[in-house]
């Protein structure tokens, strides 16, 4: 499991700056505190053309999103509930294909995949786009519910840039999606690490 050890192992600023967004989000801080970290994060060099790199690849687990995504806007409604409801959310990638689950106490699986491909337009080779189509399936338990994507969507097509990318970290943000309430929202992920439960030891 990574840890901030690891961070401050990496050359110099990267270790750092890593360390220093890692800590900023075990300690709760303000969504304004913590894009800055990104920010400073974003000035040291990544992969190039992130959406074309293979280190873009395989499964990555989110441990913070920016107060306008899904997510986090699903984690507000359900800290307001009387009882504790754990949840963690992860995206799997290939070269074609994308992957967002969210699980919910442990019983709820929430699955969303989409196309996926980087924006050959784009010259930086940061941009990705995502969908469609889309399928969405709900799990319960053992039990499987497809259920058809929410037709205002289903269209859509999202298109998201890479920040930052190496082969431990990920930084993206959100363009035009639907009706853009999503636009400009901010997510890190974490590689998974073999044995690594979702959302323990940042």
């Amino acid at each position: 499991v990574l840890d901030v050890l690891d961070w401050a192992a990496m050359e110099a600023p990267l270790g750092e700056r890593t360390g220093a967004l890692m800590a900023a989000v075990r300690s709760n801080q303000t969504a304004a505190a913590i894009e800055e970290r990104i920010n400073d994060l974003c000035d040291c060099e990544s992969a190039l053309k992130p959406a074309q790199n293979e280190a873009l690849l395989g499964d990555w687990d989110l441990v913070w999103s920016s107060p306008g995504s899904d997510y986090s806007r699903l984690r507000s409604k359900l800290d307001k509930v009387p009882v504790a409801v754990e949840s963690c959310s992860s995206q799997h990638l290939t070269a074609s294909q994308s992957a967002t689950v969210v699980q919910l106490a442990g019983v709820v699986t929430i699955t969303i995949n989409a196309t996926i491909e980087p924006d050959l337009k784009d010259a930086s080779g940061r941009r990705t786009l995502v969908g469609p189509p889309y399928t969405f399936n709900l799990r319960l338990g053992p039990a499987d519910v497809p259920l058809p994507f929410p037709s205002e969507f289903g269209q859509e097509r999202t298109c998201v840039e890479q920040l930052f990318l190496n082969h431990h970290l990920r930084v993206s943000r959100v363009g035009a999606y639907g009706e853009r309430t999503t636009a400009g929202s901010i997510f890190v992920h974490r590689r998974r690490q073999e044995g690594c439960p979702l959302m323990k030891s940042l």
